[in-house]
């Protein structure tokens, strides 16, 4: 069983998890909204967060495993540590444990419809892309060499 100390700064840590997990899901439900209406613009700065707070979480698992190894319980889960708390911490850490289980399955179900999303309009652009590069007129048009002018249209050249 962890010591008042050691329970109190594994569930500050945990406190400080949810926080962050709460900030993430917020970035990635805000890059799913500019998906639906179409603001790509916006997902460039969206992905950055997005890699920002990825990065982060690896640090934070990090050190969840460092305090965990300080408190002899480097293998245990969340869900296995509520047992080695002191009586009145328990309750209060079940809670936590609830809360923040149900922002991470909230994080994944977000990430996973951005990406699927994301994969839609991606086809779409490619589709788009696809039938202007086999348009002739616009190949024609594009395909020409800077500086080379096009002969004047009707009887007369306009340079005369």
């Amino acid at each position: 069983m962890f010591d008042e100390n050691a329970a109190g700064r594994l569930f500050a840590f945990f406190e400080g998890l949810l926080k962050f997990y709460r900030e993430f899901l917020k970035v990635e439900q805000d890059k799913l909204r500019d998906l639906q209406a179409g603001r790509l613009d916006r997902l460039n700065a969206r992905m950055k967060q997005e890699q920002a707070r990825v990065l982060k979480a690896r640090g934070l698992e990090r050190e969840r495993r460092g305090l965990l190894a300080e408190l002899k319980a480097p293998e245990k889960r969340f869900r296995e540590l509520i047992g080695l708390f002191p009586p009145q911490r328990r309750e209060p850490m079940r809670a936590l444990y609830g809360e923040l289980s149900s922002v991470l399955l909230d994080l994944r179900e977000t990430n996973r419809a951005c990406n699927r999303l994301a994969k839609k309009k991606l086809a779409r652009a490619s589709v788009v892309l696809e039938r202007l590069q086999n348009d002739p007129e616009l190949r024609r048009i594009y395909s020409d060499k800077p500086g080379r002018e096009t002969p004047a249209a009707g009887l007369l050249s306009k340079k005369i």
